[in-house]
Order: structure tokens, then C-alpha cells, then sequence
């Protein structure tokens, strides 16, 4: 085996179906492996500390921290994947803006993230030793949607922290009571962070059986494990009703039905591979990773069915690690951020494939050969992703965001994609793919009741759909992803563009030849300013540019004067606006 030691039945170095092979190998050459890999793990940390402070922020970022706003408000009526809410309530109380809470939220996630790291090592030294261990955290440290996403905003960041935790305990603290007590904490907390925690929750109770079978304790393990599972379940239904309990009287959504409702939306109603396409772009853009793990599993199928009958056990556990790549073929939502989650303990079968190689009878000079190989198509592939994320700043949220409370003193109520001013209520339905599939399978116009009852002040063009103008840069997720044309008309009849992103209520005035006189149905009430070349008159009032004039909802008389031919009603008392040209890059890029 590459190094030689000696192993126990826990702690084994696996090598394709052999346990006894020397290494031909130096201390030497083994250390300079050892730095090399921990000088990769630090450079892809390093870059991905960068891009917590530099990429731009994606929709549901937002939408996680509105939640906690929502909280604080009283008004949260979910009951499930809100559980964060009481982690980062502190947030709220900050004095900054948006963008710094959800920078702050990141260097949490991010600092899990490397706690993630090390349990990967910890479980593939388990299995394998120091140097495949190494390489695995590298393979996953270095994968293009974990780079993306791993310190994300976000729900899976957490449950990843969590479940890895627990799988860590499960491999290092075998049979250990306290141990897997805390293990099923945590498994019961994940379930409260995110439904989809069930998919590798399934996984460890797979491991952890296996490894029971594997054992030569086989009662305690046995208790071990009932221990873990009472804990997780009795975890998750004690949180979950104190949760529910701290939301807004009468206003809880069911949580039965939310399940049913996830359920059937993401799993039953999917179609097969749903994002075939996200994992494509997987494969090509880690070509080098997606090698090494699917060696690595090969290596395991082989050595469950064909290896030495003692050994099976270990190597279906090893197996096992693989099972979350087969929620891509059902899952709806496995999005690119979703691999952030997923890959965590499918990285460890890195660690086999490595293994495998090192302990192989190659000559050095060959050795060295491939290793040079593989570290140049591991640089270039951290570097096409750093070069392809490079010009993805959120300058353009943070200039709509800064722009929006200058504009506003106080909260006001505004219409957008995904709850981007966290702190203002939003109204309308979250517009994500999946809230449009929503929207159009009802095919009930909303726009027209929302703008009437809750009177939004402004609107945030940040979907295709919202954009009015059709002239800003937004990035869409979904195909289907447009208002129906009641709704459109509804927006464009009480919004004008102001500046960016950002349009105010208010109506564009124009006098057709020869009809100075026109009819305004106005939705929503308030002071609202005169933009025109000349005066105009409201019911009665004369009102000359820079005038402004409270109105009432519903019909007013506006009359114009010969020089007069168009003019704009703007809500508000000379809304600020800035003096400088808005940024042009779009407010969101995708995944």
C-alpha cells in the first residue's frame, strides 16, 4: 500500500482489491504530495473567500433573508425550510444594507463549508490514508458548482454542515451513544432547514446499517443506531412545533400539505433527469473530478460483487456514498447550487480512485508524469471557473438597492422577483421557475388586485418579466417565465421607469391632437409629482412642472394647455435619482 503502516478493520487503505502492497516510494516524495494537494485546497479556498465578498448575489439569497424579516415582522407563514430564521435574526438589527447582511450570512456558510472540508478528509482517512483524503477535500474543494455555491446564502450550506457532520460521527465515533445521539440532533435540525436533508439523512441510516453488519458489536451498534434515529426524530418534531408555535396567529401554512405539495411538485410531477443540462455542464467543466469519482465508484461496485468475501461490507458502505447521484435522475430542483450538497460524501470515493493509483506499480518517473498531468487539468479547470465568475460583480444590486433607500425613508410596500429590499414588504408571488408554473397553471390574472389592495409604491425589473421596457439586463431561470398580458398592461398602466432597474408608480400623460382632455384611473393613492413642458390642470387644480398634487384612487379629470402634450405623474415628492448613468450589467446572472 502507498505509505506503508499498518491498518485495522476501520482504518484501511483501499488499493482495488489489495491490502498489502508496499509503496516504492520516499517519506520525501510522499510529503511533497502532501503539500502540493494543501497548497490546491488553500489557493481554491482562497478564491472562494474572494468570491463571497465579489460575486454577485442570486435571487434565492434574497429570498432566505426576507424570511427573516418576515419573522421579525410577524408575518412568516411557512413552517417548513424556515427554521433559520432564529440563527440570523441578528442580521435585522444591523445598520447596513441588504447586500452586507447577505455578505455576513456567506461568511458563516462559508466558514461550515470548511468545517465540511475536513469531515470529508476525516472520512476518507477513515477509509483510505492522508494522501487520498487530501485529494478528495481538493476534488470537491475545487468543483465548479461547489466553488459557486458551497458559501451561498442559501438553505443547503447549512444542511450540508450538518448532515456531514453526522455522517463524520457515524464513520470517527462508531457506537459511541453520545456520539450518535448528537448525531440524530443533527440529523433532525437539517430536516427542519431543508426537506431535500432527506435524501442523504437515507443515505447515513444506509451507512450506518452496513457498517452495524461490518462490526464486531454488533448489539451495541444496533442501539447505536436506534439512539441516532430516535434522536433525529424526536429532534425534528420538538423544533418543528416550537417553530410553529413563534409564527403569526392563524397564518401557518399546513405543514402536511406544504410536504404533500413539495412532494408531488419535485419528485412525482418530475420529469426523467430533469436538469440533464446542469449536469452536463458538470461533467464537462470537471471533467478531471467526474473521472476520478466515477473510477472510484467503479472501483467499489467491483470489489462489493468480485472482491474478497470480508471485504464486501466495507466497500458496499463505500458504495452507499454514490446513492445521492441518483436523485439527479427524479429530483426537480437540482440546480447547480444543489451539487454544493449533494457531492459532499459522494467526493470521498475521490479518495479510492487515488488510493487505487498510488499504490499501483508505477516507476516514479511515470508516476510523476500523470501527476503533473492531472494538477495541469485541475489548474485550468479552477481557472476557467475563476475566469467565467470574474466579471459577475453585484454592482448592479447594490446601486438598485442603495438607490431604493434613498429613495424611501421608511419601508414601502413594492413589487419584484424574489424580496430583493429584504426589509420593505413585498407583494406578489415569489417568481421563481417554479412559482411561474404556478401562476400560469391557474391563468388568473393577479397584477390588477395586487396594485389595487396593497398599493406597492415601486417595482424592481429584476426578471425578464417585470422588465417593462424590455431594455435591462435580467437573467431567467425558467422558459415560461412571463406575466400573463392582464398583468402586463396592469404594470405598464401604473408604473414609469425611473432609473436602472427601479420603476415608481405613476402615470404617463398623453394628449392626442386636438383632445386636450383625458380620464385617469388611478390605482394607487398618494402625492405624486408633475413632470411635463408645461402646466396641466387635475380636477380643477393647475398644476405647473415640479408641482405636486395628492390623488385620491380612482377617476381624476386632467386637462392639458396648448403647449402641453405629454407629461408623467410620478408617486412621491422629487423621488430621489441618481446623477450618474445606472450600471448595464444584468442584477442577476444565473446559476
Amino acid at each position: 500500500m502507498f505509505p506503508p503502516r499498518s491498518v485495522s478493520s476501520d482504518d484501511e487503505l483501499l488499493a482495488g482489491s489489495q491490502t498489502t502492497r508496499t509503496s516504492a516510494y520516499d517519506g520525501t516524495f510522499e510529503k511533497s504530495l502532501v503539500y502540493v494537494l494543501i497548497a490546491a485546497i488553500a489557493v481554491t479556498l482562497g478564491l472562494q473567500f474572494l468570491f463571497v465578498f465579489r460575486t454577485d448575489m442570486n435571487w434565492d439569497e434574497f429570498y432566505y433573508l426576507s424570511q427573516v424579516y418576515e419573522y421579525k415582522a410577524g408575518n412568516l407563514s411557512r413552517s417548513f425550510q424556515t427554521f433559520h430564521v432564529h440563527l440570523f435574526g441578528w442580521l435585522t438589527s444591523l445598520d447596513a444594507l441588504e447586500p452586507t447582511q447577505i455578505l455576513l450570512g456567506r461568511l458563516v456558510t462559508y466558514l461550515l463549508h470548511c468545517f465540511n472540508l475536513y469531515f470529508i478528509f476525516a472520512i476518507s482517512r477513515k477509509y483510505t490514508h492522508t494522501i487520498p483524503a487530501l485529494a478528495a477535500v481538493a476534488c470537491y474543494c475545487a468543483f465548479s458548482f461547489v466553488m459557486d455555491h458551497s458559501a451561498s446564502f442559501r438553505s443547503d450550506p447549512f444542511a450540508t454542515f450538518t448532515l456531514m457532520a453526522a455522517l463524520y460521527i457515524a464513520i470517527c465515533f462508531q457506537w459511541r451513544m453520545a456520539w450518535f445521539l448528537l448525531a440524530g440532533v443533527l440529523i433532525g435540525v437539517a430536516g427542519l432547514i431543508t426537506i431535500k436533508s432527506i435524501f442523504l439523512a437515507l443515505m447515513i441510516g444506509a451507512v450506518m446499517l452496513v457498517e452495524s453488519i461490518r462490526s464486531d458489536q454488533r448489539g451495541r451498534s444496533l442501539i447505536a443506531i436506534a439512539v441516532a434515529v430516535a434522536g433525529a426524530l424526536a429532534t425534528f418534531g420538538a423544533l418543528y412545533l416550537w417553530h410553529k408555535s413563534l409564527l403569526a396567529p392563524g397564518t401557518s401554512v399546513n405543514g402536511g400539505a406544504m410536504l404533500k405539495q413539495s412532494f408531488q411538485k419535485t419528485i412525482l410531477d418530475s420529469e426523467f433527469f430533469p436538469r440533464s443540462f446542469s449536469f452536463l455542464r458538470a461533467v464537462l467543466e470537471n471533467i478531471v473530478i467526474v473521472m476520478a469519482v466515477a473510477f472510484g465508484l467503479a472501483l467499489a461496485l467491483r470489489n462489493t460483487f468480485a472482491g474478497p468475501a470480508g471485504e464486501r461490507k466495507k466497500w458496499l458502505a463505500l458504495v452507499l456514498f454514490a446513492s445521492p447521484l441518483l436523485t439527479l435522475l427524479f429530483y426537480r430542483n437540482a440546480f447547480p447550487y444543489y451539487y454544493a450538497f449533494m457531492l459532499a460524501p459522494v467526493a470521498v470515493l475521490a479518495s479510492v480512485s487515488v488510493s487505487f493509483v498510488l499504490s499501483s506499480a508505477f516507476d516514479r518517473d511515470r508516476f510523476g508524469r500523470i501527476i503533473t498531468i492531472l494538477l495541469v487539468f485541475f489548474s485550468v479547470q479552477v481557472a476557467q471557473n475563476v475566469w467565467r465568475n470574474w466579471d459577475r460583480t453585484p454592482a448592479t444590486q447594490i446601486a438598485t438597492i442603495e438607490t431604493i433607500h434613498k429613495m424611501f425613508d421608511e419601508p414601502v410596500g413594492y413589487l419584484d422577483r424574489n424580496s430583493m429590499i429584504a426589509s420593505f414588504p413585498k407583494h406578489g408571488f415569489f417568481m421563481s421557475s417554479w412559482g411561474f408554473e404556478n401562476y400560469h397553471a391557474k391563468g388568473v390574472p393577479v397584477m390588477g388586485d395586487i396594485i389595487r389592495n396593497e398599493q406597492p409604491k415601486f417595482l424592481i425589473a429584476n426578471t425578464t418579466a417585470l422588465d417593462l421596457e424590455g431594455k435591462r439586463s435580467a437573467f431567467d431561470s425558467s422558459s415560461n417565465s412571463s406575466l400573463l398580458p392582464q398583468d402586463i398592461e396592469a404594470l405598464k398602466s401604473n408604473y414609469v421607469h425611473h432609473w436602472g432597474n427601479i420603476y415608481v408608480a405613476g402615470k404617463q400623460l398623453l394628449f392626442p391632437g386636438g383632445e386636450p382632455v383625458i380620464k385617469l384611473d388611478l390605482l394607487i393613492e398618494g402625492t405624486y409629482t408633475l413632470e411635463a413642458n408645461g402646466p396641466v390642470t387635475i380636477d380643477g387644480v393647475l398644476l405647473r412642472p415640479g408641482n405636486q398634487i395628492f390623488l385620491n384612487r380612482g377617476e381624476h379629470i386632467v386637462r392639458s394647455t396648448d403647449q402641453t402634450n405629454e407629461a408623467v405623474l410620478r408617486w412621491g415628492k422629487h423621488l430621489y435619482m441618481p446623477d450618474y448613468p445606472a450600471p448595464t450589467t444584468p442584477i442577476f446572472f444565473g446559476f
